[in-house]
């Protein structure tokens, strides 16, 4: 961890790198190429240091060298079939069949350092030696849009192979003076280009973004003819060189790069667009078909996207096992999966910038090894790409650290309780609006975040800075008490989850705070008043349920008996609560009630500071609970289920409003079930607390007698707690 803590200026030049600057696309790399600008993505041996020969990269340029090699005619269609980095692979195979060879002979010592990594792409074919066939490579990127700066990279790879006839031509098209929209405009008659190159020279097209192009040309962004002949350019040079390629022996390679949400695009909306672009692009898919060659490919496993995450923050294969926890792996494979729930993350540059979050925390915490405790903001911005989504996470994440700081009682639970945040965080946090709310569900075909897998993802951090091992036992309890965490039982297990709308738990706890906060300054004779206004309106609800029982409290239990103040309570059980009344002055009460009533009942309490509290602690959280319950008005939670609907960054869905609309009723009335139970008891053992003996008149033997039942109701609460 030390030799990576120690680059920490490279961690973070990489962690606050844009997403698009971790992986520039391939026309940004042509220009930079050849404008002579300055990139390291330009540069072919720091291009090839950083990319980890993944299976499906050394099966692809292993096919690759192989049609060069036998002369073959080779086309691959990478849009559904890989899960990730085939913008890195286009701008690799660039490199591995131009830069490197021009820039660099065979015996230089930088290419020497990288032989190993050539060797891993292909131990027999000869990428920069004298043995090396001649290829000629044209690249295409319909994202950036550069072409006519891509046309020179054509000419300059004609001039590289020494083919200076056809790219004096070509030349002389481009000077016509076009620019990036017209640039069909100037370019040659395809097939006298195909015929004018080199017959012994293998030609590889890489065509990068190709649905991204179409779905701006059906939308009008871009002039559909641009793309219309540029296809036509394409298809109409391939099928020529074919003919070469069956007599000379030269290769003719078409590698064709989309992602997976346009072409998803393109079939969903295809129908309504102009027809003519329609038959134009489904023809040249279907030539470029009759040569596509089944090459298999596969998603990118975890193994191989932490060894490409490791490669790029300069870690060898040891390195990388010793400095992330197995955790992460899982956090990882949760991103890059088929049906990610991150879908603009899951081209791995997201995740490398976020790991370069991760290890940047690590080393600033001193620990030894890189989890998902380690998580913070900056991963929220690395891996959700919809802005209004991001903001959410983003606002939610920073609101919950700072009342971590309220809640936790030490700096040690304070640390720890961060470490349980940005572990949730890691665990449950989705980059796409419409699983949220199987995130908030638990769902374990998104989430990871259960209680077992927090404590592993900050165990060996504990462990390493000696604290007991049963710290995370009474931390854990506060999690589900912060705000925008919830939890949730699934089976048997206990899941943690970030929530879009405030911990109503969270909620129910400020306001009983701000309750507490009127009752805890007041004097003892102002305490009393509290209680026995209270048990007023206590004891009024249950006399009015209870026809055969009659309730009072009476500051002087004699004036009450005296002044005829009485009322009618014959027939009934009358019960009398008194808080100032000595022992005599009850007995003399007491005498004087037998006289005018059949059955009274004398309760004296004796208030103390604990009892106090309990009472208070009732009252705080029962008006708490009324507040709470104003918040479930209809119109309320409208308002929260679409502003969530919005700020998930999706269109309206009256469905997922509702959806979401019902998660929010089930949180606060489960709050306030299980707060309303915790609030009586703190009543009952009140009343438990302050109640003394209780008096009755005996009849028979015409005495005042006494009974005590508080430690009997005592020893009844705990045990029905």
């Amino acid at each position: 961890m030390s030799s990576l803590c120690n680059r920490r200026a490279f961690l973070e030049d990489l962690a606050r790198r844009s997403a698009d600057e971790l992986a520039p696309s391939l026309g940004s790399v042509i220009s930079a190429i050849t404008g002579n600008r300055l990139s390291e993505f330009a540069d072919p041996i720091w291009y090839i240091k950083v990319t980890y020969p993944t299976e499906t990269f050394r099966s692809i340029i292993r096919d690759v060298t192989n049609a060069i090699t036998s002369g073959k005619t080779y086309a691959l269609l990478l849009n559904l079939d890989m899960g990730s980095g085939k913008t890195h692979l286009l701008t690799l195979l660039y490199h591995l069949f131009y830069t490197l060879p021009r820039l660099y002979p065979s015996n230089d010592p930088a290419v020497r350092e990288i032989s190993a990594r050539l060797h891993d792409f292909d131990p027999n074919y000869d990428f920069i030696g004298s043995r090396r066939n001649l290829v000629v490579v044209f690249p295409l990127d319909f994202r950036t849009k550069n072409f006519r700066e891509q046309v020179n990279a054509w000419i300059a790879s004609l001039e590289y192979i020494g083919d200076t006839s056809t790219a004096k031509g070509l030349r002389s098209h481009l000077d016509k003076g076009c620019t990036d929209s017209t640039i069909y405009k100037c370019l040659p008659n395809a097939l006298d280009f195909a015929d004018e190159i080199n017959n012994r020279a293998s030609v590889i097209w890489l065509i990068d973004e190709f649905y991204y192009g179409v779905s701006e040309a059906a939308q009008g962004s871009v002039n559909a003819e641009l793309i219309t002949k540029l296809l036509e350019f394409v298809q109409s040079f391939i099928d020529r060189r074919r003919a070469v390629v069956a007599k000379y022996g030269s290769a003719i390679i078409t590698l064709i790069a989309g992602a997976r949400s346009d072409y998803g695009w393109w079939q969903e909306n295809r129908s309504r667009v102009d027809k003519s672009l329609v038959d134009k692009v489904e023809f040249f898919e279907k030539q470029v078909s009759r040569i596509v060659s089944q090459a298999e490919t596969k998603w990118l496993n975890i193994d191989d996207a932490m060894s490409v995450i490791c490669t790029r923050l300069g870690l060898n294969t040891h390195e990388c096992n010793e400095v992330f926890h197995e955790n992460f792996s899982d956090f990882v494979g949760r991103v890059i999966k088929a049906d990610t729930d991150f879908p603009d993350a899951q081209h791995l540059r997201g995740l490398i910038k976020a790991s370069a979050a991760f290890a940047l925390n690590a080393c600033s915490l001193d620990d030894p090894r890189i989890t998902p405790a380690h998580f913070d903001g900056h991963v929220i911005d690395a891996l959700v790409m919809s802005t209004a989504l991001a903001t959410m996470y983003r606002s939610n994440y920073d609101f919950i650290m700072d009342y971590v700081k309220r809640l936790a009682s030490n700096e040690v639970e304070e640390l720890i309780l961060r470490y349980m945040v940005n572990a949730v965080f890691a665990g449950s946090m989705v980059g796409n609006g419409q699983k949220l709310i199987f995130a908030l569900r638990g769902s374990k075909e998104v989430v990871l975040s259960t209680e077992s897998w927090v404590r592993r993802s900050i165990e060996p951090i504990l462990e390493e800075k000696k604290y007991p091992s049963n710290i995370l036992n009474a931390i854990m309890p506060k999690l589900s008490s912060l705000p925008y965490i919830r939890e949730v039982s699934v089976g048997n297990e206990v899941v943690y989850v970030v929530s879009p709308y405030i911990n109503p738990k969270t909620l129910l706890y400020d306001l009983i705070g701000e309750n507490r906060k009127e009752y805890f300054s007041k004097k003892d004779i102002e305490k009393i008043g509290i209680v026995k206004s209270e048990l007023s309106s206590i004891i009024s609800r249950i006399g009015n349920a209870l026809e055969w029982v009659e309730f009072r409290i009476t500051d002087k239990l004699s004036e009450l008996c005296r002044e005829g103040k009485l009322g009618n309570p014959q027939n009934k059980l009358f019960i009398i609560l008194t808080f100032n009344d000595d022992e005599r002055e009850i007995e003399e009460g007491i005498k004087c009630l037998a006289n005018k009533v059949t059955m009274p009942v004398v309760v004296k309490f004796d208030m103390s500071n604990d009892a106090y509290n309990l009472f208070v602690d009732y009252i705080s959280r029962y008006k708490a609970l009324l507040d709470l319950k104003a918040l479930l008005d209809e119109k309320y939670l409208r308002e929260v289920g679409r502003d969530l609907v919005q700020r998930a960054g999706v269109q309206y869905d009256r469905e997922l409003e509702q959806r979401l609309i019902e998660e929010i009723k089930k949180d606060y009335v489960n709050v306030a079930n299980d707060e309303m139970k915790t609030a009586l008891g703190q009543l009952m053992s009140s009343v438990a607390m302050i109640l003394g003996n209780i008096y009755y008149y005996d009849h028979v033997s015409g005495t005042v007698k006494t009974y005590n039942i508080t430690n009997q109701l005592l020893n009844t609460i705990k045990s029905t707690e």
